[in-house]
């Protein structure tokens, strides 16, 4: 390939070359032919024009220096073509020699993939292996075939100029006479186009046993991979033999049999064997932990400087889970190579990734809680995750597997019996290892049924799942915990805030992507995390897939961070010297929400398959029944925005609506929450705002006008009332100056002189407590002056006539009957 790039280059140089010759004697003729023209033409200087005119001189044409010019760099290109094809047919036979030698091995190790294909049995274990081993062997099919691929393109682009030369220097129709230089050129340009074809012919022979065999592996490869994803399936799904069937024991011998057999295949392509192979794996490990542990150590030291709450807790997860996931990721990372991946050393590192996230998980858990145990409660889960992951990876036989893995679910299932709980204060901790056993007894009856494989992906999938839940209710409290020590105002605090938002979902997203390489460490895991995340679960027409659920997902949770993050922006606004309105900022955020929520809605029904142009006209043909059915609820939101966005009522205000006194909390955009005197909160419906009577208090302002009414007796001092009044009303401290209290004589009542003090306080709240002051203090002044405050009453004026009773004209002369009459009189009542 750097022969072929430096050839290309070089020829682009000498064609370049050749332009620019091309262009000076071009521009040498266009200025040597009209100077030779004037000089044939002017005459000499002091000459007569009528003088004989002298022999022409002959001139040398500058059209024949350049057609020499360019033949002689054409014959130059020819030459160094001509010994470029000399070379490589001295070098044809020994890359032929080997080329073959090489071409010996790579077809007698196809011939061993290829039989052990036929012989796999169907198990996609093998297969797998085998699908790597051709994967290697075609790779280094093309490292030897390279040289002579690469000589065979130079080739190529040798005989392309040639055709070029030949082009640009064959003669017209026109011409009759060649010189001889010319025809030499061609000579030798006929000589090395047959030179190249014959290099190229006999090339293209050695290369067409290597790339047969190179179609046959790709081919094999083909249909190995096409056959895989079938048989995983099979492989978990299908029945592997029951424990308790005879003739799967019989078979038992040749089983293991043909276990033995590509035992040591399997073993030479899931480890390297060649000190190559070491080195590289050495490499990426070391390429990995290096940068690792140095960010453990780097945040370890930052931290001294960190509070108290968060030292504690991260340096007790740099000291313990950090360093497992660590070593985890790092075998993972050293197990994977160009031609395929180490399976051994990904089991390796899928037990420690596993035990890494089992202490992660703890760690958040217990992040302020140092007077816990290190060791995380969930340990049980990884007996069944070890033991299942060997039984796979050396994929015993049917009844063997599930006999196995029988006793040792029951053994786990004994333990955790005769184990206590553990005494921790985290009910969702005791709840995940009851459920295990649950899990463990359904793994029981799916091996005694035949399922084993599959029983050890079920107790897989739930440790992962444990594992998950608790890491995301710990990165939940560590968010608290963080949420806590940041700025609370400013810029800042909404810069700190918008990141804590976006790092939660980010957190979770990354933390079940490590679980899943739990799978990745099994029989089957790419196959099975794949067909996972490819699976479609459809719904009438619709159709998605566990991918686009994720997708979802995370879409819901960044939504719901940038709602988060905006309401705090917008209820900043304000207090940064904007010119907003404070009773804006409820109505601002609740249209950013609704707006957010409706884009992601949008986006969920775009994600989900459904076309935006289908609901339009199912929301067309529900618009009748929505105008009947829902046309409250309608009218309640259409008078939500309207009471929103036309500022008709504000946060804090007091308002009168049906009779209900309060102050307005909440807007909605279907009802306003209004919480009256008596601490009751009071849904009102937006449509009563707009269709009914709404008195608001507030809408001008704060400061409202009191009136205190006082009656006093006929006779009583008018000018004394109203001076004592006004005085009562200047004299406290939260009656308004201005306007001026004012008293007026309102009536001539029945039984008083009725007056009305008026006067203005600076909250509307506050005004009938001042009242109740201003009543008091009137008490005492009219008392102090003998100011009679009037109360209802009447005179009964009797005239003496025969109409009236003897008894009452005279009252003093009636005798009061004795206590023993009285008695006499009530004892027939008593008796009766």
């Amino acid at each position: 390939m750097f022969r072929e790039r430096r050839t290309y280059s070089s020829r682009t140089e000498r064609r370049c070359m050749n332009a620019s010759r091309l262009v000076s004697l071009f521009l040498c003729l266009s200025l040597a032919l009209p100077c030779a023209a004037f000089a044939d033409t002017a005459p000499a200087s002091g000459q007569k024009t009528d003088a004989p005119a002298s022999t022409p001189k002959t001139v040398p044409d500058p059209t024949q220096d350049v057609w020499t010019t360019l033949l002689q760099n054409r014959v130059e290109e020819l030459g160094a073509i001509d010994a470029e094809t000399v070379a490589l047919t001295k070098r044809l036979p020994d890359a032929s020699r080997k080329l073959n030698a090489a071409l010996s091995g790579i077809e007698e190790e196809y011939q061993r993939l290829m039989t052990l294909s036929r012989v796999s049995r169907g198990l996609p274990l093998e297969l797998s292996v085998v699908q790597q081993r051709l994967a290697r062997l075609n790779d280094n099919l093309s490292d030897v075939l390279e040289p002579l691929e690469g000589t065979l393109n130079t080739l190529k682009s040798r005989l392309s100029e040639i055709s070029l030369l030949e082009q640009d220097s064959a003669p017209s129709k026109d011409e009759t006479d060649i010189s001889p230089e010319l025809q030499a050129f061609l000579s030798d340009l006929a000589q090395t186009q047959g030179r190249l074809n014959t290099v190229q012919i006999r090339i293209s022979r050695v290369l067409a046993p290597a790339r047969k065999l190179q179609e046959n592996i790709t081919s094999l490869t083909g249909r190995v991979a096409k056959s895989i994803p079938g048989l995983w399936q099979d492989y978990y799904l299908q029945r592997s033999g029951k424990i308790y069937d005879v003739d799967s024991w019989l078979n038992i011998q040749k089983s293991i049999n043909a276990l033995q057999e590509t035992f040591s295949v399997r073993m030479n392509a899931e480890l390297p064997w060649t000190l190559a192979g070491w080195l590289g794996v050495i490499l990426r490990a070391i390429v990995l932990i290096l940068p690792l542990h140095g960010l453990i150590f780097v945040s370890r030291r930052m931290s001294r400087k960190w509070p108290e709450s968060l030292r504690t807790g991260w340096t007790k997860m740099c000291g313990h889970s950090f360093v497992w996931l660590s070593f985890g990721f790092t075998f993972h990372f050293a197990a994977w190579s160009p031609s395929g991946s180490y399976h051994v050393l990904s089991i390796i590192g899928t037990l420690l990734l596993s035990l890494g996230q089992m202490a992660l998980a703890w760690d958040l858990y217990t992040f302020q809680r140092s007077d816990l145990q290190l060791r995380s409660p969930l340990w049980p889960l990884f007996t069944p995750l070890l033991g299942g992951l060997l039984l796979l990876f050396f994929n015993l036989p049917g009844p063997i597997l599930g006999g196995i893995w029988l006793l040792m679910s029951l053994v786990t299932l004994w333990r955790d019996y005769k184990r206590p709980l553990p005494d921790i204060p985290f009910p969702l901790v005791i709840n995940l290892l009851k459920g295990q056993a649950v899990i463990l007894w359904i793994a029981v009856l799916m091996t005694l049924i035949g399922w084993g494989r599959l029983s050890i992906l079920v107790c897989v999938a739930y440790a992962a799942l444990a594992v998950c839940v608790q890491q995301a209710v710990g990165f939940m409290r560590l968010m608290n915990v963080i949420a806590e020590h940041m700025p609370q105002e400013g810029v800042k605090a909404l810069f700190s805030g918008f990141l804590l938002a976006l790092a939660l979902p980010a957190m979770l997203v990354l933390a079940t992507a490590a679980t899943g390489l739990w799978i990745l460490a099994y029989p089957g895991g790419e196959f099975l995390l794949t067909h996972l995340a490819n699976m479609d679960v459809s719904v009438g027409k619709t159709s998605f897939s566990m991918l686009q659920v994720l997708f979802i997902v995370s879409a819901f949770y960044v939504t719901r961070s940038f709602i988060s993050v905006g309401r705090s922006f917008i209820a900043d606004l304000p207090a940064h010297s904007m010119r907003l309105d404070r009773s804006l900022v409820g109505p601002i955020q609740a249209g950013f929400t609704y707006l957010l929520w409706g884009l992601f809605g949008l986006y969920t029904l775009s994600a989900l398959g459904f076309s935006l142009t289908s609901i339009a006209v199912v929301a067309g043909g529900l618009s009748v029944g929505i105008g009947f059915g829902l046309q409250n609820i309608i009218n309640n939101f259409v008078s939500g925005l309207l009471v929103i966005f036309g500022q008709t009522l504000r946060e804090g205000d007091v308002i009168d609506v049906g009779g209900v006194n309060g102050i307005v909390r909440r807007i909605n955009i279907r009802s306003t929450q209004v919480e009256t005197f008596d601490n009751a909160v009071i849904f009102v419906p937006n449509a009563e705002f707009l269709s009914g009577k709404l008195t608001n208090w507030t809408r001008n302002g704060r400061m409202v006008r009191q009136e205190v009414a006082v009656g006093v007796a006929y006779g009583s001092d008018i000018q004394l009332v109203e001076k004592l009044l006004k005085q009562v009303a200047k004299e406290h401290q939260k009656v308004l100056t201005y306007p001026e209290p004012v008293v007026l004589f309102n009536d001539f009542a029945a039984s008083s002189l009725d007056f009305r003090l008026r006067f203005w306080v600076g909250d509307i709240l506050h005004g009938s407590g001042i009242a109740s002051d201003i009543r008091k203090v009137i008490d005492a002044k009219f008392t102090e002056a003998n100011i009679e405050i009037s109360f209802p009453q009447m005179d009964v004026h009797l005239r003496e006539n025969e109409t009236v009773p003897v008894e009452l004209r005279n009252p003093r002369k009636v005798k009061e009957p004795t206590l023993q009459q009285e008695d006499k009189s009530d004892a027939p009542e008593q008796n009766g």
